[in-house]
């Protein structure tokens, strides 16, 4: 008997673009007489199957859908996914017989280490009755679990149904087991080394306990980066202007931020990738941010325009300053190493 089933709906996002969706289908056959024996079917991979024909009728059921995959009767849990944005976006995923609007006013809750059990999320469709519904965190939270409950109204009666609790580390796990593109491969080492390394860089910084604080993420695909190496590849990035008081850097918390610090003159005009914005002022500087970078935009230049003077900077100029000085620990230096791969990891995915 082959008895294919849907196994699991997993997929991974980068920006908006989406990778994968796969269905199995059930189908079983039996010879009829006393005490049916199941006869072993062979899939032929091009949609068809075939067994060799015992003495007597064989029986065939198949439970297939119109849409082709199987159905269920009431909201259901079906699977999870990422969503790589600004923030890391943990996916559970739910099949809604008769589409979400057979729920009106459903909506998802979750559970779990500094996760707002107020947020409420909204299901997106991403076909056949299956709605995403996300969750946001940090790098340095990968390895707490989130737990969702989806809330519906029958009869005015609100019902709940709870699922599976899950982080984004099980995925990563799950992605370096089952994913074969090398593309995808690729993200998925980058994104475990960013949450191990965005972790302990971070727990030295704030003082946080690893296991106490955040769940420990104990995934990871590198033990090791030549500093040298990283910070020859990321030479393009260097920044040259004549910017007063120019500097820069990334915040690392729930969303990756580059803010740029620098001084301008009494009437200056200052712009931001073309567009004229009014700088924030602290102890005499000048400052501007470019919040929420999408991570297939990591590698992406913003210019800055103080006057007549610009300067290009990116996310990865940051990275490539820092590597260069030797008084920095080499916690930093393993984050902002683990930091280039996922950036550009998630550039070449995002490119087709």
């Amino acid at each position: 008997m082959i008895g294919k089933r849907l196994k699991r709906l997993s997929f991974l996002t980068v920006a908006l673009v989406a990778a994968f969706i796969v269905w199995f289908l059930p189908m079983t056959a039996c010879a009829e007489g006393n005490g049916e024996n199941e006869v072993e079917i062979t899939d032929n991979g091009d949609g068809t199957y075939s067994f060799t024909m015992p003495d007597g009728n064989v029986r065939v059921t198949a439970n297939v859908s119109e849409n082709g995959h199987t159905e269920t009767t009431v909201p259901t849990f079906k699977g999870h996914g990422l969503l790589l944005t600004g923030q890391i976006g943990v996916e559970f995923l739910m099949e809604l017989p008769g589409g979400i609007d057979a729920y009106p006013g459903s909506y998802m809750t979750f559970s779990g280490n500094q996760i707002d059990g107020n947020y409420r999320a909204a299901g997106q469709a991403i076909g056949n009755n299956r709605y995403q519904y996300i969750v946001y965190i940090p790098a340095y939270q990968m390895a707490d679990k989130i737990t969702p409950t989806f809330h519906y109204f029958e009869n005015e009666v609100e019902t709940t149904i709870v699922g599976e609790a899950y982080s984004a580390e099980d995925y990563i796990k799950w992605g370096l087991t089952n994913l074969t593109d090398e593309r995808e491969l690729n993200v998925i080492r980058a994104l475990a080394d960013y949450g191990y390394y965005s972790q302990i860089y971070l727990s030295g910084f704030n003082n946080w306990t690893i296991g106490t604080d955040y769940a420990e993420m104990k995934t990871r695909y590198s033990t090791s980066f030549n500093y040298n190496t990283v910070r020859a590849a990321l030479a393009s990035y260097a920044v040259n202007s004549d910017i007063a008081d120019l500097s820069y850097r990334l915040n690392f918390g729930s969303t990756t931020r580059l803010d740029i610090r620098f001084t301008a003159g009494e009437g200056e005009t200052v712009k931001l990738d073309n567009t004229t914005v009014t700088p924030s002022v602290s102890e005499g500087f000048s400052m501007v941010s470019v919040s929420g970078i999408p991570a297939s935009q990591l590698t992406t230049g913003h210019t800055l325009q103080v006057g007549e003077k610009t300067a290009t900077i990116s996310p990865m100029s940051y990275a490539y300053t820092l590597l260069g000085r030797t008084n920095e620990s080499n916690e930093l230096k393993n984050l902002l190493c683990a930091f280039y791969n996922y950036g550009n990891a998630c550039a070449v995915y995002n490119q087709n």
